[in-house]
């Protein structure tokens, strides 16, 4: 498995490969555990077409996940890839901050390759679009994938992820203790 982010908070130009199925993160504070569970969730939540709502359950704005420098990109772009049922499968994906949408995406997965841009959605080179719907037209927020599901964008959409030490986690859980105790 491997993963790639450029603008997506402090990893402006991130690569991580040879990820095993479990992964523990363990290091000093700021060095970057909160951001890599940060980004797999927001991938996790382009594919399931629920940005805003994670941005709302971590306290953020969209502006929040820009690289620090680079606020006038208005993209993040996205690579990912992993084996699945014994075969390598890939996402790339250019994320538009002011869309809360993927503008450009790429599946390669078995036999298909799967391409969104310019509000086509193509299977092989072949135009997949039903000609009564307007993906452009249409309001949804991040992957076109999040319901046109493929075999990598079901496994990303379901990706699990624990945060046994996250901070917000942490805060909530003791707002929620100390409520029930007043």
């Amino acid at each position: 498995t491997k993963i790639s982010a450029k603008n997506f908070k402090s990893l402006a130009n991130f690569e991580i490969s040879d990820l095993p199925q479990f992964v523990c993160l363990i290091g000093v504070n700021g060095s970057g555990k909160t951001t890599l569970l940060q980004l797999l969730g927001f991938i996790r939540a382009i594919m399931a077409g629920n940005v805003h709502d994670w941005l709302a359950d971590h306290d953020m704005l969209i502006s929040d996940i820009l690289t620090i420098g680079n606020e006038r990109r208005v993209a993040v772009e996205l690579y990912v890839e992993a084996l699945i049922d014994g075969k390598m499968a890939s996402w790339e994906t250019k994320f538009n901050t002011r869309e809360l949408r993927c503008t450009y995406e790429k599946i390669v997965e078995k036999d298909y390759t799967y391409t969104f841009s310019s509000g086509k959605l193509r299977r092989n080179n072949e135009l997949i679009t039903p000609k009564d719907f307007d993906y452009e037209k249409t309001k949804y927020e991040g992957s076109i994938f999040s319901f046109f599901l493929t075999e990598l964008s079901s496994y990303l959409h379901f990706l699990q992820l624990y945060g046994v030490l996250d901070p917000r986690a942490i805060a909530k859980s003791t707002r929620f203790t100390q409520n029930r105790l007043s």
